[in-house]
């Protein structure tokens, strides 16, 4: 069962995937688009490529939880998206992530002109491997 991540931002959003037993998210793509129903519609056919049963979907919750602009924002994002797409949208707190994912980026190596082009996917991956690891018992 696979399952891609979504890493939302105003002008890059970033994709993961999950190997085929939904154990293991990989960096899959960076998407560069500002135009909201071209986003969805991309992320619907992605999930369709690759037979996906759940779109997990980052939002950014402040420190204590709160839903901030652009926590709505993502939210928001998801309720679209669960609309094109047959697969199952989770929302998964990603506060933090992009954080974790430029530390990796840096102790791997990974040049400051390469690291923004792979932050997103990057990202994404945290993202999704958090939701991959709560469904394993």
């Amino acid at each position: 069962m696979r399952s891609l991540g979504v890493d939302l931002g105003g002008k890059r959003t970033g994709l993961a995937i999950s190997d085929p037993t939904g154990t293991i998210a990989f960096p899959l793509d960076t998407i560069v688009c500002q135009d909201r129903q071209v986003l969805l519609e991309k992320i619907a056919r992605i999930a369709i490529q690759y037979q996906v049963k759940y779109v997990v979907v980052g939002v950014p919750y402040s420190m204590d939880g709160r839903v901030g602009e652009q926590a709505q924002k993502a939210q928001n994002f998801a309720e679209k998206l669960s609309l094109r797409t047959e697969a199952e949208v989770k929302m998964w707190d990603e506060h933090l992530s992009t954080v974790v994912a430029e530390q990796l980026l840096t102790e791997a190596g990974v040049k400051d002109d390469n690291k923004k082009q792979k932050l997103d996917a990057a990202a994404a991956a945290g993202i999704l491997q958090g939701f991959l690891d709560s469904l394993q018992p």
